[in-house]
């Protein structure tokens, strides 16, 4: 039986996480306040949609970085994590008390999933070192 590939699954999942926050961020920053609109949001100007882009491409650095160098990434997964597992709440907050838009909770959903992959498949690569090792 094959060993299960954790830490090339770990690797391209860091990259298409990348990717995804790329291209959001690039969205956030290019598009006008009337795309905005068709998902429910009113931004009479773009100032916070950004700031919250360059965010998004910033943070791509950790990932990208966590899957260049994965065995010595634990700190950059663990930083991966704080980010979707702190996007999740922060998130699910706007959607229970603030906006209730669908968007929010579709996104909040998947910053959760993305950030448990992360997790599971980090901890399960590290796993399969030990084993290696003994």
């Amino acid at each position: 039986m094959r060993p299960v590939p954790y830490k090339t699954l770990l690797q391209v999942l860091l990259l298409l996480i990348a990717f995804h926050s790329i291209c959001y961020g690039i969205g956030l920053i290019l598009f006008p306040p009337a795309f905005f609109a068709l998902f429910g949001f009113n931004l009479p100007q773009t100032f916070f949609a950004d700031q919250g882009g360059l965010f998004h491409i910033l943070i791509s650095s950790v990932y990208i970085l966590a899957a260049i160098d994965l065995p010595r990434a634990g700190k950059l997964i663990a930083v991966t994590c704080l980010v979707k597992f702190s996007a999740f709440l922060f998130l699910m907050a706007w959607y229970i008390f603030g906006i209730s838009l669908w968007i929010i909770l579709i996104s909040a959903i998947l910053d959760l999933l993305m950030g448990l992959l992360v997790l599971w498949l980090f901890t399960r690569y590290r796993r399969s070192l030990r084993q290696l090792s003994v």
